[in-house]
């Protein structure tokens, strides 16, 4: 009996060996707060990093499975939450789900939430200048399997929603104010990217600079990028200057061939002409549009 309890224990050890938790949280002065919460049932560990110094952070990470999760804040009011689920690649190897979440300055929140496998997400705020207090926004929300997005903004009053489903998906939004003019926006950001991606190999890049430029972006690929074209639906955004306003919708239906491909390039110049660009390309099947605008009037 007590060499079958034996067994039974190394076994038991045996199948938790690979089966590690490990949490590591730095706080410093005032009213920071963390908490970590991890449940790992495969071969491979959760692993989360909490580093904040300055006052009143809050950082919620949960984990469950083969999860990845990094949140640093520096000082000021900033606001981290991941949530993550899964982690094995539908391939049959480990893949990891993967957060890693940077925040300088004040006023920032990003809130990561995944479901799936093999989802990677990387967000970039910084507003060290202060000069604002709204702060950096940014939300991101992806379901399915190895899909990727990144975040970047700088400076004040910027917010990026990005959401994504299926499998291979990749998001790259870079927004920085230069908190020259009001906000115009309803919601009272000088930058807004909104991007919504549904199906297999979507590819987004929406580059903002400036104050009051939006970008909405929703593409769906239900079919794959050919041999040459990883890529299904493709748009590309590059916004810079005023009042800059650009909205892509891609579709690609069974009876359409894959690999739309949309590019706008806005550029408005401050000046006493400069009334803005607006540009809405809906795309449906084998398409491509390229726009560039430049608008307004440079003040001497």
């Amino acid at each position: 009996m007590k060499k079958l309890v034996f067994c039974i224990g190394a076994m038991l050890i045996a199948a938790t060996g690979f089966t590690q938790n490990k949490s590591l949280i730095h706080q410093e002065v005032n009213d920071n707060r963390a908490n970590v919460e991890q449940l790992s049932q495969g071969d491979f560990y959760n692993f989360s990093k909490v580093d904040q110094v300055g006052y009143m952070n809050t950082a919620d990470v949960d984990q469950i499975g083969e999860n990845s999760s990094i949140v640093t804040q520096r000082w000021g009011h900033n606001i981290a939450k991941v949530d993550q689920k899964g982690g094995t690649g539908m391939s049959g190897t480990a893949i990891m789900q993967e957060s890693t979440i940077f925040q300088t300055g004040v006023y920032s929140v990003a809130d990561v939430l995944q479901r799936g496998n093999g989802n990677k997400s990387i967000i970039n705020q910084n507003n060290e200048i202060m000069i604002g207090t709204k702060g950096n926004y940014a939300f991101v929300e992806q379901y399915g399997r190895e899909n990727f997005s990144k975040v970047e903004q700088m400076n004040d009053a910027n917010l990026a929603r990005t959401t994504q489903q299926g499998h291979g998906n990749k998001s790259l939004t870079d927004q920085t104010s230069d908190m020259l003019s009001p906000s115009i926006i309803p919601s009272h950001f000088l930058q807004r990217s909104i991007v919504g991606q549904t199906g297999e190999f979507n590819y987004s890049r929406v580059t903002q600079n400036g104050d009051n430029n939006l970008s909405t972006i929703t593409q769906d690929a239900l079919c794959e990028g050919s041999a040459g074209d990883p890529w299904t639906n493709e748009a590309l955004v590059l916004q810079t200057g005023e009042l800059n306003f650009s909205s892509i919708n891609q579709m690609d239906a069974p009876l359409h061939d894959a690999n739309n491909y949309a590019k706008v390039t806005q550029t408005n110049d401050l000046g006493i002409n400069a009334l803005g660009n607006d540009s809405k390309i809906t795309q449906i099947g084998c398409n491509i549009a390229k726009v560039t605008q430049v608008n307004g009037q440079l003040v001497p």
